[in-house]
């Protein structure tokens, strides 16, 4: 019975199934997650590495936010002064030094007190006026020549051109001048050879009258009657002194009066 059984189900497995009765509804396939397999890396050496030091960037990081302050006012900064380096000096020689001169002190006799040094007036310096017209007598002259007014300190030979008193020879016309810096010859040349020929005037030299100087009579055209320029050197012995005479200069002869017992 049971080797009847084992045949009759081989036989039935045998036995073909038709395919209406096989289920035509099948199974949607489940998709299944493939994970990678990630490849075991490779050995690596271990390599101990140090950590630079960071360094302050003179450029601002951007990505920091800027916190919004109150703007404070800019501070000048005041510039240095700059040093000079001192030059050397030269080694000087020691300066001798006057010692202060003594004032004289006068004691009154009747109070025994003392009383003050004498006060010093300084003189007077020479005047500096020009002459401040273009003739004498129709002699040409120069108007910014300075006007002598104390003959005696700027003439050389004053006793010529003075009176025993200190005025003016009486013969001298008009007033005198004086003309720094230039010689008798030279104010001749420069100045009176051309204009004395200008004014119509006939020039004879005639010497001199002091030493150092000339002499020269003008007689003007029409007229007999002759005027002379004298021309001396002033006391400094740079410039020259300018008189006009109506006629021959001589100097002044002083009389003495004697009293007869």
């Amino acid at each position: 019975m049971w080797l009847a059984s084992i045949g009759l189900h081989g036989l039935l497995l045998l036995m073909p199934i038709p395919s209406s009765e096989i289920s035509t509804t099948k199974k949607p396939q489940e998709l299944v997650k493939l994970t990678p397999v990630k490849p075991s890396p490779a050995p690596v050496n271990r390599v101990v590495k140090t950590t630079p030091t960071p360094v302050a960037s003179s450029r601002p990081n951007v990505q920091q936010k800027v916190l919004a302050t109150k703007p404070t006012p800019p501070t000048v900064a005041k510039s240095p002064r700059p040093v000079v380096a001192p030059s050397p000096q030269k080694p000087t020689s020691p300066i001798a030094i006057a010692p202060p001169q003594q004032t004289e002190i006068e004691l009154d006799p009747k109070n025994q007190e003392l009383l003050p040094p004498p006060q010093v007036i300084p003189s007077e310096a020479p005047s500096t006026a020009t002459i401040a017209t273009t003739e004498i007598n129709g002699v040409p002259v120069d108007p910014s020549w300075q006007v002598v007014e104390q003959p005696n300190e700027v003439m050389a030979e004053a006793q010529m051109f003075t009176q025993p008193d200190g005025k003016l020879n009486p013969d001298i016309v008009g007033k005198v001048a004086q003309v720094p810096d230039k010689s008798p010859d030279t104010v001749f040349e420069e100045f009176f050879r051309l204009q004395l020929e200008i004014a119509n005037f006939t020039v004879e030299p005639s010497g001199t009258y002091v030493a150092g100087g000339g002499l020269y009579k003008l007689t003007p055209k029409g007229s007999d009657i002759p005027l002379y320029l004298a021309l001396a050197p002033d006391k400094q012995g740079t410039g020259t002194v300018v008189t006009i005479w109506n006629k021959y200069p001589s100097p002044v002869e002083s009389t003495e009066i004697k009293v007869l017992n």
